[in-house]
């Protein structure tokens, strides 16, 4: 979220901007202020036209995964979030993936279960209550 540091200085006869407000970036999560230039945007749209969108920055994929797993709204009032991108910040491609997958993966080790294989359902079977196991290969 942008907060305001040092208000803007106005002219007291005219009302004109003298000297602009400074702003600054703040993690919705922890806090932290957030450099200009590596931030985690996420936009939640609702459901129904009539509501406006609700955006919320993160200073790292930490504070956007937990985000994500304490998720504070409403969930069945929400149509999409966007997620963000990997890459386009001042870091190259392979430090932001690198961050993303260690974060994803410490993540995942804390509230989610991945299998590690993952398991084929045959419809035919299924429908006879019993299932076919098999592991998908690449």
């Amino acid at each position: 979220m942008r907060r305001v540091i040092k208000p803007a200085k106005v002219c007291e006869c005219c009302g004109s901007v003298l000297v602009p407000a400074v702003e600054a970036r703040f993690c919705d999560l922890c806090q932290r202020r957030i450099d200009e230039d590596v931030h985690i945007e996420v936009i939640i749209f609702w459901k129904g036209d009539e509501l406006d969108t609700l955006d919320r920055e993160f200073c790292s994929w930490d504070c956007f995964f937990e985000f994500l797993h304490n998720f504070p709204y409403n969930k069945s009032m929400v149509r999409f979030i966007t997620l963000p991108s990997i890459g386009g910040t001042e870091r190259n491609f392979g430090e932001e993936l690198a961050s993303f997958l260690k974060s994803l993966k410490k993540s995942t080790e804390t509230s989610l279960v991945i299998p590690e294989k993952l398991e084929e359902v045959n419809p035919c079977e299924k429908s006879q209550g019993t299932t076919s196991k098999k592991s998908l290969k690449s």
